[in-house]
């Protein structure tokens, strides 16, 4: 009986393997430029119309010409940046994914930082979940809880708004797919069966 209920009522969620993305694979620029957007590892960096308050603009850095935001990566020398009163727009080509966690840094010429992250249903699109979070100028990691069915990953800096955030280690999963288990037609019988036992029971018994 136990058993005929979890297999009635259960759902079962599935996901697959995290994937890390830590920017090693990206071309070097030959200045900090954060206005280029780019691709990597089946996602693309937005660079929907330049630098500016209100428009998305992001690059893939290094440590090398980016030192003055940046000194560091988390973990070897690249990383993606935002460009300063802007936000950038990290999109997947094919698909959407769950968003695990990833690593911070606020830009090192201002400090400390408040910084918005959104996962939004496309570029530019719907909102589906939204973060704020103190940060400083080192690196720090985010944890996201129950990011899934994002297509698109947005960051900006809230205060000061003309603060250049670097992000690293972008760790996702694919997004999670929910099943509901179908109930063969013997097994839907017998549940049936039981309720109707129960009924009968619950008025033999009742005063």
């Amino acid at each position: 009986m136990k058993k005929l209920i979890v297999i009635c009522l259960g759902l079962f969620i599935t996901s697959a393997n995290a994937t890390l993305i830590d920017f090693e694979s990206t071309t070097n620029p030959s200045s900090c430029n954060i206005g280029f957007g780019g691709t990597v590892d089946g996602f693309t960096l937005s660079n929907r119309s330049g630098p500016g308050a209100g428009v998305s603009s992001g690059g893939f850095n290094n440590t090398s010409t980016c030192f003055f935001t940046t000194p560091t990566a988390n973990s070897g020398d690249k990383f993606m940046l935002n460009a300063p009163d802007s936000f950038a727009e990290f999109t997947r080509d094919v698909g959407n994914f769950s968003l695990n966690s990833l690593f911070v840094h606020a830009d090192a010429r201002l400090g400390d930082a408040t910084v918005l992250f959104q996962g939004l249903d496309g570029v530019g699109g719907n909102v589906l979940y939204s973060l704020s979070v103190d940060i400083t100028a080192s690196w720090q990691q985010v944890v996201f809880a129950g990011w899934d069915n994002v297509k698109t990953f947005s960051w900006n800096s809230v205060s000061p708004n003309d603060s250049a955030i670097a992000i690293d280690d972008f760790d996702f999963g694919e997004a999670l797919i929910v099943d509901t288990p179908e109930v063969s037609e013997p097994a839907s019988v017998l549940l049936m069966a039981l309720g109707l036992f129960g009924l009968v029971m619950r008025r033999k018994y009742s005063v």
